[in-house]
């Protein structure tokens, strides 16, 4: 039961920093989308 919950709260870290990344990924393309188009 312990070790479930460690992996389950593991994955659910895993899981935050894989979606901030997306999110940062996803605004560095809109920054430069908006650059692109007033440059």
């Amino acid at each position: 039961m312990d070790m479930k919950f460690k992996t389950t709260k593991e994955y659910k870290k895993i899981k935050k920093n894989f979606i901030k990344d997306i999110f940062l990924l996803s605004f560095l393309i809109f920054l430069n989308l908006i650059a692109a188009f007033f440059l």
